[in-house]
C-alpha cells in the first residue's frame, strides 16, 4: 500500500495531484506489475529460484552459467514455498479529489490515459470526505463509468 496525503482545497490548478498520479502513482504500477505478471506466468515472466541468480548487467539474471535472460521476481519474492503471497491483481487507485480535477489532469497525461483507459489502473475517486459512493474513473475524457476493479481467473500453479 502506498499512501499520499492530499489537500485539494490548497490545490486548484492541480499540480500536487498530477505529480501523485504521474510519478508514485507510475512507480507503483510498474511494481505492481511486476509481481503480477512473475505470479500469474512464472515461468514467463518470473526469474525463477534466486539461489542460482546470476546477474547480468543490471538488467536481468541467468540461471547458473547460461540460459535465457530472466527479468522477474526471484520465486523467493513470491511465495513461501506453501503459498503465493501475492494475489495476483491490477492495481487500484483511490483519490479523494474534485472530479472535474481528475478528469483534467487525466486528459493532461497520455500515460494516465493509458493506464486507467486501458485497465492497467483501476481509478476510484469521490468528491470529498463528506461523499458517499465511488465516481470511477473519474477520468479518461470524462467518463465517469462505474467500473469494478479487473477480476483475475489465472491462478499459478505451484511448481
Amino acid at each position: 500500500m502506498f499512501l499520499h496525503s492530499y489537500e485539494a482545497d490548497v490545490d486548484a490548478e492541480g499540480g500536487a495531484l498530477e505529480t501523485i498520479l504521474t510519478a508514485p502513482m507510475v512507480v507503483a504500477q510498474w511494481i505492481n506489475c511486476q509481481y503480477y505478471f512473475s505470479t500469474v506466468a512464472p515461468d514467463m515472466f518470473g526469474a525463477g529460484t534466486k539461489t542460482i541468480h546470476n546477474v547480468v548487467g543490471g538488467v536481468g539474471v541467468l540461471a547458473g552459467h547460461g540460459g535465457d535472460l530472466q527479468l522477474g521476481l526471484p520465486r523467493q519474492s513470491l511465495t513461501d514455498g506453501r503459498s503465493f503471497g501475492h494475489e495476483p491483481m491490477r492495481l487500484l487507485t483511490v483519490v479523494q479529489a474534485p472530479l472535474q480535477r481528475i478528469d483534467m489532469v487525466v486528459e493532461r497525461n497520455p500515460v494516465l490515459q493509458h493506464l486507467f483507459g486501458n485497465d492497467w489502473v483501476c481509478l476510484v475517486a469521490r468528491e470529498g470526505p463528506t461523499t458517499t459512493g465511488s465516481a470511477g474513473p473519474a477520468a479518461v475524457g470524462g467518463a465517469g463509468r462505474p467500473q469494478q476493479p479487473p477480476k483475475t481467473t489465472t491462478r499459478p500453479t505451484r511448481r
